[in-house]
């Protein structure tokens, strides 16, 4: 009987361990899969359960985040930011104005990767994230390649509080020479538990403990 109790539990919590934790989903976000050449403040876009809305800003030395800018998507480059003023094109540049695209998630993701357009050596970018969790964004100061293999940057290099949230930026802010579209960004989310882990296997072990002092009285009587 005893056997039989312990072999039913231990069913019970695998069962539970495998239905409480969601598995996580895929979005990829693509830019230059048509025109959106009316220039606008932001756009949106939906992928599977998520909507993401993306804007154009203007970075403020030493750190402030300024409206600017317009904001548009073509074939050829992906997203594109107009900057005005002694912007020389419309890519994403730090010529001017220090343009950033600032991408506002409907709920938390992980970024995973970003694919790049018009890149060139030592074209390096910004990445900004929500450091304070106060719907501001920050700049992360070091620079990363805007250059990586065909054009992909592999975020799993960064440190992963970077990565995870639902509000970034993507930026040319440093350097007049630093310009580039943005073809797709890909996030990663839903890894949601439905119930906590660690408490089922706290009641798992409360019970085999309980059992455990239950047999030995028996054996001991």
């Amino acid at each position: 009987m005893f056997k039989k109790t312990i072999a039913a539990l231990t069913t019970g919590v695998v069962i539970s361990a495998a239905s409480v934790s969601a598995q996580a989903a895929t979005a990829t976000f693509t830019f230059n899969d048509s025109f959106r050449t009316q220039t606008a403040s932001s756009y949106s876009f939906t992928e599977g359960g998520v909507t993401l809305d993306i804007s154009s800003k203007f970075w403020v030395f030493p750190g402030a985040i300024w409206d600017g800018g317009a904001i548009r998507t073509t074939t050829a480059n992906g997203i594109e930011i107009i900057g005005g003023g002694a912007d020389p094109d419309s890519l994403i540049d730090s010529s001017g104005n220090a343009e950033v695209v600032q991408f506002d998630f409907s709920q938390d993701v992980t970024l995973k990767e970003i694919t790049f357009t018009q890149y060139e050596d030592g074209d390096i970018f910004h990445l900004f994230y929500d450091r304070f969790d106060n719907d501001t964004l920050a700049v992360n100061v070091d620079g990363l390649d805007a250059n990586p293999t065909a054009g992909i940057f592999d975020f799993s290099v960064e440190d992963a509080h970077k990565l995870y949230g639902d509000m970034f930026g993507i930026g040319a802010i440093f350097g007049g020479n630093n310009e580039f579209g943005i073809a797709s960004l890909t996030v990663e989310y839903g890894n949601i538990s439905a119930v906590p882990l660690p408490p089922a296997f706290l009641l798992f072990a409360a019970a085999l403990g309980g059992l455990g002092l239950f047999s030995r009285r028996r054996k001991s009587a």
